[in-house]
């Protein structure tokens, strides 16, 4: 991580902040965040916008999701990160596996095969990078809007500002040490912290897109 900067200021109220110092992190590269616009996956890149190209028949609006107004308002408003490395149910530099799925009993997650195997693993991914962002507001992480997969799903979730500070590391919660402290009276701080459930015997491959991170103003 140490190839990458300390901070990349976004605009005028985001501003992204790299763990780069932490010691598990020294033969790890993770860039910051990006636009997901950055990173479309090949189905929407070879996507045409007229719908006859894959119907026989008239359809009443003759046009494909390329000409979708919201999802073209997604990629330019949500931010994302292509997985560094390939990733497994194991842990790693960046995952632990500090979650069970019978912390999400009665849904899909949750379910056994006829051995009473798990067919699902969740993985708590820790992304070396924090969301440093102005009073009033804050991030929200959700599955990626336009890359879906059978073999994993990314779970939403909005946590507090600056919840679990931790002075002696610099940052919120224990995962990594960062060399900027946080200065909470003047912004919000968030961990990009992804719960990821992936089936059991697969691979999160690098560049995978895993999540869509998205900046909202609180009210």
């Amino acid at each position: 991580m140490l190839n990458q900067p300390v901070a990349v200021r976004v605009n005028d109220f985001l501003t992204w902040e790299s763990a780069r110092i932490d010691n598990f992190l020294h033969n790890v590269e993770c860039p910051s965040p990006q636009p997901c616009r950055n990173f479309m996956p090949e189905w929407y890149k070879n996507l045409r916008g007229d719908l006859s190209k894959y119907r026989q028949d008239e359809w009443r609006n003759n046009k494909t999701i390329r000409h979708c107004q919201g999802i073209q308002g997604l990629t330019r408003l949500s931010f994302t990160i292509p997985m560094p490395f390939d990733m497994t149910e194991q842990e790693n530099v960046l995952s632990r596996r500090i979650l069970v799925t019978e912390m999400v009993h009665g849904t899909v997650w949750d379910e056994r095969d006829e051995q009473g195997n798990n067919l699902w693993n969740l993985l708590a991914i820790f992304w070396p990078w924090r969301a440093r962002v102005s009073k009033g507001y804050r991030i929200l992480v959700t599955e990626h809007g336009l890359d879906w997969n059978p073999d994993y799903h990314t779970f939403s979730g909005a946590t507090p500002p600056n919840h679990n500070p931790n002075p002696e590391k610099n940052g919120i919660g224990n995962m990594y040490q960062w060399e900027q402290k946080t200065d909470t009276d003047q912004y919000n701080y968030f961990n990009i912290e992804t719960i990821t459930a992936l089936r059991s015997g697969k691979t999160l491959k690098k560049d995978d897109l895993v999540f869509s991170l998205l900046i909202l103003k609180d009210f």
